[in-house]
Formats: structure tokens, sequence, C-alpha cells
């Protein structure tokens, strides 16, 4: 028979079992729990705050002040002709009307440009289909020449937030450029000037509601104009007056102006709700999973050092992207905490460098062709072209502006009586080499990135 003290011995061991077994565990679940629960209660007051001070800043943060943002940056006075001009394009008469011509064929990676003394295969469609639709084209010139962004009806609901209207906009840019080149074909610089002017009031429609998709469809829009431009430019078809309504136009967005920052407030707005909600985030394959006020911190944190970059300098702006892009990375190969802190963030934060050349491309190329347009300003009142884009600034255009980066300009040279003016280069914007780019090595690259760039301007003197 076991003794008193032997049993008593299987109790206490029996105790420190269950202590050691199931209670201490259970606690130190408990604790755990209390602990995180504590954290994330810290950081939902965090976040809670910060949320705050943003809709005191007019920005937003969700669906309801995302439809304030919206609204106070669109016009609805032509809403109703608009929605006329899309339901037209949208029709089945319009879109087999189309089809017939290459200029709307968006499977083309390089097509030849529309210009004057070269064939032009696809003439008689094009000029069936503008006749055609010449009412139509005349309502869209009216209506976008000056435009204003328009307040489509649009119903916000995080990233499931559908923009019809934004992508229906390419079809009408491609008829305003279609006319466009007739006119440059006919070397009729007020046609072509107002289907200029057109192009770039319409590349401004969609910057109202200002996310990456309607931003990039604006970029798409200004590239067709720049296109045109610079053909333009290069055939000497533009008016000494008609350069003069085009200058100021082209200045506007050489530099970003609040784009970049109203882009990357949108953005934030569009991923918040998903931190809380997951099912906001279902359509971009977003994680549901529980606390999340540190990992939206995160994200916070992250874009508000975006919209905080110095715009003045391209090549700072370009640096300071990259130390995004590596805090990034960096914190993708963190320690476990800092994984599980950044789930939703690395799953929606997008790719910064990429958007920041879009924006750098098209301030470089407005840069351009302001400087292209002064050139040829100072042509006509001068009979020839200037030895140097210094000499710009005696037609009121500031060179210092116009340039690359702080401390680097673009490259400019006169050979007799024919000017170059060149730029970077799809790889490296920045880098302006000594000697100009070969046509033949800008189309192999254009052709390789599937994008037609405008970094080497040809001005033969005198075409006029």
């Amino acid at each position: 028979m076991p003794t008193q003290d032997e049993k008593a011995s299987k109790r206490s061991c029996l105790f420190l079992s269950i202590l050691f077994f199931v209670v201490l565990p259970f606690s130190s679940i408990a604790l755990g729990l209390l602990l995180w629960s504590a954290r994330e209660s810290s950081g939902n007051r965090r976040l809670a705050a910060r949320k705050a001070n943003m809709v005191k800043q007019g920005l937003p943060i969700d669906d309801k002040t995302m439809t304030q943002f919206f609204n106070d940056r669109t016009d609805p006075t032509n809403l109703a002709a608009w929605q006329n001009v899309l339901a037209t394009i949208a029709d089945k008469e319009y879109q087999a009307s189309r089809n017939e011509v290459a200029t709307f064929w968006e499977d083309m990676i390089f097509r030849e440009p529309i210009v004057p003394d070269i064939p032009w295969e696809d003439e008689a469609a094009s000029f069936s289909f503008l006749d055609k639709w010449k009412t139509l084209h005349e309502e869209v010139v009216q209506l976008s020449i000056d435009a204003k962004p328009v307040r489509f009806h649009t119903q916000f609901n995080s990233t499931n937030t559908l923009l019809p209207e934004v992508q229906s906009l390419m079809p009408i840019a491609r008829t305003l450029e279609l006319q466009g080149r007739v006119g440059l074909r006919a070397r009729n610089s007020a046609v072509v000037r107002e289907n200029l002017e057109a192009l770039l009031g319409l590349s401004n429609i969609p910057t109202g509601y200002p996310s990456l998709v309607s931003q990039f469809v604006s970029f798409a829009i200004d590239g067709i104009a720049m296109d045109l431009l610079k053909d333009a430019i290069e055939f000497d078809v533009l008016s000494e007056v008609d350069l003069q309504i085009l200058l100021p136009k082209v200045l506007e967005v050489s530099d970003f102006g609040e784009d970049w920052k109203a882009t990357i407030a949108v953005e934030r707005g569009i991923a918040l709700p998903m931190f809380s909600n997951p099912e906001k985030g279902k359509s971009v394959g977003v994680t549901s999973l529980p606390g999340r006020s540190h990992d939206a911190l995160l994200y916070l944190d992250l874009m508000e050092g975006l919209i905080d970059i110095p715009l003045e300098d391209l090549a700072e702006f370009k640096a300071r992207l990259q130390n995004v892009e590596s805090r990034v990375q960096e914190i993708a190969n963190a320690n476990l905490l800092a994984k599980f802190d950044s789930i939703i963030t690395l799953q929606t934060i997008p790719s910064m460098q990429g958007v920041g050349e879009a924006f750098i491309r098209r301030a470089l190329m407005h840069r351009m062709a302001a400087l292209a347009i002064g050139l040829r300003l100072y042509e006509d009142r001068n009979g020839s072209l200037p030895k140097s884009i210094q000499v710009l600034s005696e037609i009121s255009l500031d060179i210092k502006r116009l340039t690359p980066t702080n401390g680097t300009s673009f490259g400019y040279r006169v050979d007799r009586d024919n000017a170059k003016l060149w730029g970077g280069s799809n790889k490296d914007t920045l880098k302006i080499a000594s000697e100009p780019h070969t046509i033949e090595s800008m189309r192999a690259e254009s052709l390789e990135s599937s994008r037609r760039e405008n970094w080497l301007w040809e001005l033969p003197a005198g075409r006029k």
C-alpha cells in the first residue's frame, strides 16, 4: 500500500502535469490573445486618427469619400452630350464602320504614321468613315476643346469600381487623330490645330477620377496628340498663330502639378476599405484575414511616402521611387511578424516605378514639344532656326524649366538648315546622349516595347 507521502507525491505530480499540459498552454494562448488584442486596439486607434485627418484634408478613404472627391473634381455640365456621343460609338453601325479603318486596329504594334508625301493605303476607307460620321466628329471637337473632367455616373465600390466611359474615350481619340492626319496631309494648319486641341482636352476628361486606369487612358490619348503634333512640327504645317494657340496647352502638363498626388490619393482610397473588409478586394485576390490595422498603417506609410516625393527634379523623383520600391522589397523579405503585418499591403501596392515612369514620360514629351514649337516660332519670326535652344527665352519660354532634370538639357544641334532635338530613350528617359538617336534605332526600340516614342525631333527648315 502506498504511504501517505507517496500518495501526496502522486497528487503533486498529477497537478503539475495538468498545470504544464493544460493550464499553462491555455494561459499562454490567453496571454497571447490579450497582447494581440491590445496591439490591434492600439493600431485601430492610430488608423482611425490618420483616416480622420485624411478626411479633414478632403482626401478619400472609402467609397463615400471617394464619391465626394470625384464630385469636387468633375463637372456635370456636358454629361448628357457626352452620354449621347458614347452611345453612338457603342452602336453596332459605328463599330462596323470603324472596323474598316486601320487607325482603329488595336493589335497593330507599330503603324506607319499618316503624313504628307507618303502613300496612304487606307485613305479611301478613312475618308468614307469621316464623311459618314462628320456630325459626330464636329460634336466631339466642340465638347473636347478645353474640356473639364466629366462627372459620369459612377458607383464607387473599392477595386470593383467600373469605369466604362473612360475606356470608351479611346475610339473618340482615334477619330480626332484621323481627322488631324487628314489635315496634316493637306497641310491645313487650322484642321491639325483644332484636332490637337481636342485631343489635349479629351485627355483631361479621365483625370477627374485619377485612378491608375484613368490616368493611363489619359496618357494614351495624350500620346496620340504628341505623335500628331510631332509630325505637324517636323513637316512645318502649323502656322505661327496656331503654334501660339497650342503652346500654352502643351505647357500645361509639362509638370506633374497635382496629378501625381491625386493619383496616389485615389489609389490609397481604393485600397483602404480592403484592410477592414477583404470582400472589397475579392476581385484582385486579397486574402481575408483579421487584424489588419498594422497592415493598413504600413500601407499608409508607404503611400504617404509616395505623395511626399518632391516633383521639381525628375531625377530625384525617380530615385525616391526606387527607394520606396526597395522598402517594399525589404518588407517582403523580412521576418514573420513583418510579413504578417504586410500581407494586404504587398498584395495591393502597385509597382510605382512603372507608374512614375509614365508620368515622367508625359512630362518630358510635353517639354520637348514646347521647345519644338518654340523652334518653329523662332524660325517664323527670324527666318532661320536658332543655333541654340537658349535663345528661345526671347519668345518667353522658360528654358530652365524645359529640361529633363535640374542640371541637364535636351540635345539640340543644327546641321546647315536642319535641326535635331533629342531626349533620352525608352530604356532611360532621363539619360541624354551626346549624339542624337538614329531613326532605325528608335524604331527598333519602339517595336521592341510596342510603343512609338518621340525622343527624336527632326526639323528641316522652311517646308511651308
